[in-house]
C-alpha cells in the first residue's frame, strides 16, 4: 500500500512537457542561454517521450554547430523521441551543424 501511494505522488509531481521555448524572445535579453544550458536541454531531449516543440530560434552566437551536435546527438540516441518541431532558425550554425542535424533526423524516428 505504501509503494502505490509514494508512486502516485511521485507520478504527479513529473511534469509532462511538450513544448519548450528558449528564445529571446521568451528569455530577457539579460539573460541569455549560458554555455551549458543547451548541454542540459540536449540532456533532457535524450530521455524525453512526451517533448512535442522545441523552440531554440533567435539566439544568434549561443547556439552554433557544437550545440547543435548536442541536440543531433541527443535525437539519435531516443528511440521513443515525440519532437515534431525543431526550431533552429536565426542562430549560427553552420555547415557541419545542418549536416549533423540531417543525419540525426534521417535517422531517428
Amino acid at each position: 500500500m505504501g509503494n502505490s501511494h509514494s508512486s502516485d505522488t511521485k507520478s504527479r509531481r513529473q511534469k509532462k512537457i511538450e513544448k519548450l521555448v528558449l528564445t529571446k524572445k521568451r528569455v530577457n535579453l539579460r539573460d541569455k542561454l549560458r554555455d551549458d544550458d543547451i548541454s542540459v536541454v540536449a540532456s533532457a531531449l535524450a530521455r524525453s517521450t512526451t517533448l512535442k516543440v522545441l523552440d531554440l530560434s533567435n539566439n544568434g552566437d549561443r547556439i552554433g554547430d557544437a550545440e547543435v551536435k548536442l541536440i543531433a546527438d541527443a535525437l539519435l540516441s531516443n528511440s521513443n523521441c515525440k519532437l515534431q518541431l525543431l526550431d533552429l532558425g536565426w542562430n549560427n550554425i553552420a555547415d557541419d551543424g545542418a549536416k549533423n542535424l540531417a543525419e540525426a533526423l534521417c535517422h531517428s524516428n
